[in-house]
């Protein structure tokens, strides 16, 4: 198997195209899409970083759109493949100190599931892949300890799992990574918004 590694900052305007046109330009066609580039930012919102939100919008969601838009239409021809946007079980609930991070990922689980809608007789497998909190250096960077509630999950429990899903012959256009984390976004839905909102802001704090 060839491999091709491209060093591209995906956090720049316009980064999605810029990195479909260097692909084209080396001959090579995509298939299967996973957009799993991202960051975020803790604190209260007043008090944080200009700068690194504009970052964490631009990666998390315009960045994402874009290469999306880009890639989607040739892999739409071949109608096979996948897309698979990562987002996260934040995007279920709002997300004090977190909210720029929760707000982009419950934009890449509308803007998937959308998706998954319109392709949905084309042979292509759309789906929103929602972790919980995962052992990277996301919470280093993060600078923070793990924020809210769910059970710990490796990246490589994420990946089987998405890999499992993607097996299936139709699947959904959205899950959830890790019964332990379902458990609480399925219970979220029977709770009245407000208490929702004060419980995942008390955990979010601890």
């Amino acid at each position: 198997m060839n491999v091709a590694v491209y060093d591209h900052d995906l956090s720049a305007s316009r980064a999605g195209t810029a990195l479909a046109e260097r692909i084209a330009a080396d001959g090579l066609a995509v298939d299967t899409l996973i957009n799993n580039a991202g960051m975020g930012t803790h604190g209260d919102f007043a008090a944080s970083d200009p700068d690194a939100l504009a970052d964490e919008i631009q990666l998390n969601v315009a960045s994402l759109v874009d290469l999306t838009r880009a890639l989607l239409p040739q892999m739409l021809e071949r109608r096979r493949g996948a897309l698979v946007n990562i987002a996260s079980t934040s995007a279920y609930q709002p997300t004090p100190s977190m909210a720029g991070y929760g707000a982009s990922k419950a934009f890449v689980l509308s803007f998937t599931e959308a998706i998954a809608y319109e392709t949905r007789r084309s042979g292509l497998k759309v789906v929103a892949v929602s972790p919980g909190p995962m052992r990277t250096e996301f919470f280093d960077k993060l600078g923070t300890t793990r924020p809210g509630v769910g059970r710990w999950q490796t990246p490589d429990q994420v990946v089987d799992f998405t890999l499992r899903t993607l097996d299936r012959r139709r699947p959904p256009p959205s899950v959830i990574s890790g019964a332990l984390n379902a458990v609480p976004i399925a219970a979220a839905r029977f709770t009245p918004r407000r208490l929702v909102l004060a419980i995942t802001g008390r955990a979010i704090r601890a």
